[in-house]
């Protein structure tokens, strides 16, 4: 039925230019390494702090909590001492 004809298709050459400004140049690299490194440290030393805040805020309650215990304790012998 058709004609087993191939079509004619032009070559295309590829052709890559260099980027007119280059982010390899040195200056540049480091400052942004330095940059990101500090943000990234910044962020640690933040959850660290969030951490230990936490921790020392439960250390807290849990010490209120004995001490409230042990207040009780001895109001509840003088309670006692003073109704006899």
């Amino acid at each position: 039925m058709f004609p087993k004809a191939e079509p004619v298709v032009p070559t295309v050459a590829v052709e890559t230019e260099e980027p007119m400004t280059r982010t390899s140049n040195p200056i540049i690299v480091w400052q942004v390494y330095a940059l990101g490194g500090f943000l990234v440290l910044k962020w640690i030393w933040a959850r660290w702090q969030e951490r230990r805040d936490e921790k020392e805020d439960e250390n807290d309650d849990e010490k209120e909590d004995e001490n409230e215990d042990e207040k009780g304790e001895s109001s509840d012998d003088e309670k006692s001492s003073v109704d006899e």
